[in-house]
């Protein structure tokens, strides 16, 4: 009878490891990751998460700018991130900021599929995105104005101070399955 009963919990623990709302739940579901994150696969949403980890792991949760010390992103190495302890790992935070942000999912809905309260999605996502808009440079480089103008298509020689063409035109096409 014991045996069953533990049998039992683990088909559960299963069952619920295998719904859960996470990164890994995607792990082999491409679609469903660059829907969800906007990364192409699982593969370089956890290379981009890796090379971030490191300092994300000292990040000092954002509540206003009277609480945030010297406005650094985060605290210097070798000491432990301040504050409460967190309440989701940092790729699950990670995750969570890529779904707001590529999804639209509200705070509420985010609170909700990762047991949290929505001040704390509200704080992870704004700690997160100020942390990325520091580390992001970092990882993809902006060209310079000098090598901005001297690749500008010819159609653009009349607005030299254009310093950035956004297409965000998205068309959508039905392929065979054959």
């Amino acid at each position: 009878n014991l045996k069953t009963s533990v049998q039992n919990l683990e088909a559960q623990l299963k069952e619920f490891k295998a719904t859960k709302f996470c990164p890994h739940s995607f792990k082999y579901d491409d679609d469903s990751m660059k829907f969800y994150t906007g990364f192409p696969n699982f593969d370089m949403f956890m290379a981009v998460f890796e090379y971030l980890a490191s300092k994300a792991s000292h990040l000092q949760y954002w509540r206003s700018h009277k609480n945030v010390q010297d406005s650094k992103p985060y605290q210097t190495p070798g000491k432990g991130k301040p504050g409460p302890k967190r309440k989701l790992c940092l790729l699950d935070e990670f995750f969570v900021v890529l779904v707001r942000l590529k999804v639209g999912l509200f705070n509420k809905d985010l609170a909700f599929r990762f047991n949290i309260s929505e001040s704390t999605v509200s704080r992870i996502v704004n700690t997160w995105v100020n942390f990325l808009y520091e580390e992001i440079p970092l990882l993809f480089p902006f060209p310079t104005q000098e090598d901005i103008r001297s690749n500008m298509p010819l159609q653009f020689s009349q607005y030299p101070t254009t310093r950035v063409i956004i297409d965000c035109t998205e068309i959508f096409i039905q392929k065979p399955s054959a």
